[in-house]
């Protein structure tokens, strides 16, 4: 009885011994894996991703969309193919293009636009005033429930802008465009006539007219018309040119018969 205990004893001391070590050591390790730092990164993030993931430069299209008109100056019926020359370039720039290969021959037809001879110009800056006139009257309404500001265009030929409206004042290149500003009312009147910038309703006086200093006006190129037309079999992509356009601008108001007369406005 007296053995037995001694060994009861020792049992349970050997057999503590062992699981505290245990314990220990896990402790320490979890306290080494708590203390570990990161190793700081070879190189900054922005300067990574400078190095490794630099934007690549797009390479520009070598090929020019834009239409060239030409004309047919010589054919080689053997070899089939045509020589091209390009209006308002050298002859050095003139080319053979082989009429069977459709990636080498994009020959697209372009429809020009009209235009009247010299001759008739006076007559047609005065047709273009005349307009302009109309239009600036049919906006002069009562508007009194709508915007204000307005906006007209008209197409006009670029000789005819250049010897009326474009004469008045010197335009001014404000977002790619070349915009007219016209500070007094009074300075078109010899184009478009008197009272141009008024229009009187009724018997009662009420009135609308165009608010001094607001007028501004511009030329400005329509989009071509792209269409295509069957020709020779095949069907041939065919451009029509845009017209020019003058895009006229002010700001409308209203008045009654009282402000009228006494010109309060």
């Amino acid at each position: 009885m007296g053995n037995s205990g001694v060994w009861a004893v020792c049992f349970v001391v050997v057999v503590s011994i062992p699981f505290s070590a245990h314990a220990r050591a896990a402790v320490i390790k979890m306290a080494v894996k708590t203390k570990r730092t990161s190793q700081p990164p070879k190189r900054l993030l922005n300067e990574y991703l400078a190095v490794e993931y630099k934007k690549k430069k797009r390479r520009k299209s070598a090929r020019d969309n834009k239409l060239y008109e030409i004309e047919i100056v010589a054919i080689d019926k053997q070899k089939k193919r045509v020589k091209i020359h390009y209006k308002g370039y050298k002859e050095e720039a003139d080319e053979w293009r082989d009429c069977q290969d459709e990636n080498m021959f994009p020959f697209e037809r372009v429809e020009k636009a009209y235009i009247p001879e010299e001759i008739s110009l006076e007559d047609r800056t005065n047709v273009f005033h005349g307009h302009i006139y109309q239009e600036i009257k049919r906006k002069l309404w009562s508007g009194r429930r709508d915007d204000p500001e307005i906006r007209i265009e008209v197409n006009v030929d670029c000789d005819v802008f250049d010897r009326g409206l474009g004469k008045v004042v010197k335009g001014i290149q404000i977002r790619g465009k070349k915009v007219h500003t016209i500070k007094d009312n009074a300075d078109l009147d010899h184009i478009l006539g008197l009272k141009w910038n008024e229009r009187i309703f009724n018997e009662n006086g009420d009135f609308a007219y165009v608010v001094n200093g607001t007028v501004q006006y511009w030329l400005t190129k329509r989009n071509p018309i792209m269409e295509f037309k069957y020709i020779g079999g095949k069907f041939v992509r065919s451009e029509i040119e845009g017209l020019y356009a003058l895009v006229l601008t002010f700001v409308r108001g209203d008045g009654n018969k009282r402000q009228y007369i006494s010109r309060t406005f």
